[in-house]
């Protein structure tokens, strides 16, 4: 039995689909975002739950991807063409548009430190859906959506604290201190095992009330404001610290 047979509603296995969240932290040109909406949409197609927004399937047509590009192609086998004229033409076209729509809008994320990548990625994920883009009863063409809100520019790794050298002596600090003391154990006769050993034993002792204080620290609303720690990650860390303490 294959897998889209166990599949009794195809409408909510599509919502399902569509909960995704795929972030790529360095977009670039935006080709990994691209290729996941295409490869989305072909998997819908496969699983035969590529609907219409009132719930049926297209059952004519057969969706796959070609070098990262959608090809659709009739039961015949000839590629769509897109003809306003016709119903079924014009309920394929509106279908992949919202598909394509709904994806971009929930599922694609992507962030990078050059505004120019930024700027090309949103363009490319606009051409994807101009591409399915459909004309209006009234003879207008669909609107595009508002995109730019899941394309951010910013420094992905670091971006979240301010580590500039003027307003973060005390992070480039401990790095120099760190550095010299790695250097002067070469020069002063330590042996490394040794102090690695010490290392480790300190380490053990001082982690228990490290973690006290973490846990303590990460639950106050004051200090931590809008990241303070859940209950989730807070029985994680009181757990660790009762292991540690035994």
């Amino acid at each position: 039995m294959q897998l889209y047979d166990k599949i009794d509603n195809r409408k909510e296995a599509n919502a399902i689909v569509n909960n995704l969240k795929i972030c790529d932290p360095a977009v670039g040109s935006g080709h990994f975002l691209v290729s996941a909406l295409n490869e989305i949409i072909a998997i819908k197609s496969d699983l035969k739950i590529l609907i219409d927004r009132d719930g049926k399937r297209l059952k004519e047509y057969s969706v796959e991807v070609q070098n990262d590009e959608l090809i659709v192609t009739d039961d015949e086998g000839e590629l769509f063409d897109y003809n306003p004229r016709s119903k079924e033409s014009q309920r394929l076209q509106e279908t992949l548009f919202h598909e394509k729509q709904t994806i971009i809008e929930n599922c694609l994320f992507g962030v990078d430190v050059n505004p120019n990548s930024v700027k090309i990625c949103r363009l490319r994920l606009w051409i994807e859906l101009l591409k399915n883009t459909y004309y209006r009863p009234t003879g207008e063409l669909e609107t595009l959506p508002n995109i730019d809100i899941n394309i951010k520019c910013g420094n992905s790794l670091i971006s979240r604290y301010n580590l500039k050298l003027k307003k973060a002596h005390g992070f480039y600090g401990v790095i120099t201190i760190a550095t010299l003391i790695g250097l002067m154990i070469n020069f002063i006769g330590i042996d490394p095992i040794k102090a690695l050993v010490f290392t480790a034993v300190f380490n053990g002792v001082a982690a228990v009330p490290l973690i006290f204080l973490i846990a303590r620290i990460a639950r106050n609303k004051k200090i931590m404001g809008e990241y303070r720690s859940g209950w989730l990650s807070n029985m994680v860390v009181w757990i660790t610290f009762l292991v540690m303490t035994l």
